[in-house]
């Protein structure tokens, strides 16, 4: 497959992103209307962008299939949204090997979390997040997710997860990120949760934080949190 340079990709990429954002400010103070005054081209770019995904990722379900095991998926995913353990530590909830059968996607998962193995608590102080280290949890049921959703187009999109909801006035929103094997980081993903297929040993985090000009770098926001002991899944 060609590989497309940085520069053909990254302007439509943060077009869409702006979209994005302007679409669901748009919804918090105008609702439908708003969204109506360019909303058709916004879906357009969002689709495509999407399609653009995941054909780079091979982008069919008979590919995650032949990569199941047992015609199961596995994945994780991280809950951060910056909690405090207690006063001098802060804390990130990873939600372990959870179960899924082939075209799940992010939603999916998220949704799914009472079906992890495990919980990873992953603790590191204030003053120093590069710092954490992890205490493992079999008792999944005591770090519940409640997840409230909205819905435009048939687009679902993230509004609330356990009371910490999106605040489009203070750009501040759940944001969602994958582990991207080819560069070895985190990749912020503008496209719904509910458009983006999940594969074998996918690893994502739902971080709820500040947007700004750009999406913070992953998992970090003002902290600076870059996971930098991180590399990759562990199943």
């Amino acid at each position: 497959m060609e590989n497309v340079g940085e520069e053909k990709v990254l302007p439509s990429y943060k077009f869409i992103l702006v979209l994005l954002l302007v679409q669901l400010t748009l919804l918090s103070i105008g609702g439908a209307f708003g969204f109506s005054s360019f909303g058709q081209r916004f879906l357009e770019n969002l689709h495509e962008y999407t399609r653009k995904y995941e054909l780079g990722r091979e982008g069919s379900i008979q590919y995650i299939y032949s990569t199941s095991e047992g015609g199961y998926i596995y994945a994780s995913f991280g809950l951060d949204s910056k909690a405090k353990y207690n006063e001098t530590h802060m804390i990130v909830y990873w939600y372990m090997n959870i179960k899924l059968r082939p075209g799940a996607t992010v939603l999916d998962l998220l949704e799914n979390w009472s079906k992890a193995e495990y919980i990873e608590l992953r603790i590191y102080p204030v003053d120093n997040p590069s710092f954490w280290i992890t205490i493992e949890d079999y008792d999944v049921a005591k770090y519940s997710i409640n997840v409230i959703l909205d819905e435009v187009a048939g687009l679902r999109y993230i509004v609330d997860i356990n009371g910490m909801r999106n605040v489009p006035g203070d750009l501040i929103y759940w944001m969602v990120y994958i582990w991207d094997r080819k560069i070895g980081g985190f990749q912020y993903l503008a496209a719904p949760p509910d458009k983006i297929l999940v594969y074998n040993l996918d690893n994502y985090v739902f971080l709820y934080d500040k947007f700004g000009a750009w999406p913070p770098d992953c998992c970090s926001g003002v902290l600076k949190w870059e996971y930098t002991p991180y590399s990759g899944p562990t199943r």
